[in-house]
């Protein structure tokens, strides 16, 4: 058998180079895409865990987040608050977290494919008396508080004693619409 060099002709050098570039080319693209798509799954802002304190007269539940949520929420009766958060993956939380205080019973977690095929995430809190709550987000921290004393007339508790809250002007919410009065 004769050495490769010697059955080519050297003046189809060029081409064959060519050829080879061409052949390794897509395998380039291909990585490269990988490359996009990891770091597109590492910037989709996600929620982690579900976590909740509960004291007499008031309850906290803050779910850890992964960057900062954009999110929207109404009361679509007065014992639900709905937290939609439009392409925020929630997938590791579970469908039904029972919290059974006395302001909160259960946090119920789901998504959906949305019209434009995106994903829209929901949390739906459901309540075991009506009650007011203060909503607020950070990069770390989506934080929900029921307290009874934040009703007319009473003092209310500062933010700061919420754990992992922080400034509420890190989050980025979309629509502020509370129907619950």
């Amino acid at each position: 058998m004769k050495p490769l060099w010697l059955i080519l002709d050297i003046r189809a050098l060029p081409q064959i180079i060519i050829l080879v570039a061409l052949c390794l080319l897509p395998t380039r693209q291909a990585e490269s895409q990988i490359d996009v798509n990891n770091q597109l799954s590492e910037s989709i802002a996600r929620i982690i865990a579900v976590r909740y304190h509960v004291e007499p007269g008031q309850t906290r539940i803050w779910f850890e987040t992964v960057g900062p949520v954009l999110y929207t929420h109404y009361s679509p009766d007065p014992l639900s608050l709905v937290i939609d958060l439009p392409g925020v993956d929630i997938s590791s939380l579970g469908e039904r977290t029972i919290v059974r205080s006395s302001e909160v019973e259960a946090i119920l977690a789901t998504s959906l494919e949305g019209i434009n095929g995106k994903l829209l995430s929901r949390i739906e809190i459901k309540l075991a008396t009506i009650v007011p709550y203060q909503l607020s987000g950070s990069e770390r921290a989506l934080n929900v508080r029921f307290d009874v004393s934040d009703g007319p007339g009473t003092e209310s508790t500062s933010p700061e004693t919420m754990l992992l809250q922080e400034e509420p002007t890190l989050s980025v919410p979309v629509a502020d619409a509370d129907v619950a009065n």
